[in-house]
């Protein structure tokens, strides 16, 4: 180690693109990016969204993430949501439904309408 150098840091400068394509290769591989795979018209994708730590209120945040992913999917999107005794369904990118009273009911409503 040389005396000119704090332990710990490098003698000269780190520049140039090479050397953050190999720190991005220690993470990321040299294995090729996967061709996307096409889906179905009987295939449901489900995820969550887990809104514990979202600043103020997380309605917006929700519906404005729903919204996007329905717009880049090109299909509607369900929003389960459910917070003490109460349960809704909200639907994005979707014909206009009837108001149902139960959750079988609107679930129903919501996949014949996809």
């Amino acid at each position: 180690m040389s005396s000119e150098a704090p332990s710990g840091r490098p003698s000269e400068p780190v520049t140039g693109l090479d050397t953050f394509d190999d720190l991005a290769d220690l993470f990321l591989g040299d294995e090729p990016i996967p061709t996307p795979r096409t889906v179905g018209d009987s295939a449901i994708h489900v995820s969550s969204l887990v809104v514990g730590h979202l600043p103020v209120i997380a309605a917006p945040w929700i519906s404005q993430h729903a919204r996007d992913t329905a717009r880049t999917i090109a299909a509607p999107v369900a929003v389960l949501s459910r917070s003490g005794d109460r349960t809704t369904l909200d639907l994005y990118n979707a014909p206009a439904l009837t108001e149902q009273h139960t959750i079988e009911g609107a679930i129903d409503q919501a996949v014949a309408a996809r």
